[in-house]
């Protein structure tokens, strides 16, 4: 596995919230919508004020530059095995698609 570029593919469910685990330390993460509907995305399962909706086919992106201070400390934004977002499905069940890059 290129620990610097991987790809992941979540299934989904419309009863349960599933975590966007990183599988290798990464400073950046897409997540595509492959399902036929839209998804329902939450960076806290419990808590409904942090939920968004992500159309069919959308893309949710988060990128930044280097953070120095990662670096001199041999971390990255998100960690191999942090749980990034929550996702649901509102039909279907996926998949999620997500990349990775360090």
């Amino acid at each position: 596995m290129n620990a610097y570029y991987v790809k992941s593919h979540f299934a989904i469910t419309t009863t349960d919230w599933t975590a966007i685990v990183a599988p290798v330390d990464a400073n950046y993460f897409a997540l595509k919508n492959a399902d036929g509907s839209a998804l329902l995305l939450r960076t806290d399962m419990t808590d409904a004020q942090t939920e968004d909706t992500l159309s069919t086919g959308g893309q949710e992106t988060v990128t930044s530059g280097p953070n120095l201070s990662f670096i001199s400390q041999g971390t990255t934004r998100f960690p191999h095995g942090s749980t990034v977002i929550w996702v649901k499905a509102t039909a279907g069940v996926g998949p999620v698609i997500v990349t990775w890059v360090l």
